[in-house]
């Protein structure tokens, strides 16, 4: 995948999670809970592009 498509990506992850966010009135302990699933959604995407990033750099040093 290229930046742009992982831009894409993560956009569309923000824009879902902007619209399944919680209640005002939502207890403590679920608003909790919500924000740890959305770290971990976020953290999966950038982790991804991360790994990928690193690919694509050691194969272009690889292959200038």
């Amino acid at each position: 995948m290229h930046m742009k498509e992982h831009m894409h990506m993560l956009e569309n992850i923000m824009s879902q999670l902007h619209k399944e966010h919680p209640a005002p009135g939502m207890a403590t302990a679920e608003h909790l809970a919500w924000m740890e699933r959305h770290d971990k959604l976020v953290d999966d995407v950038l982790g991804q592009m991360m790994r990928e990033h690193k690919l694509m750099m050691a194969d272009k040093e690889c292959h200038p």
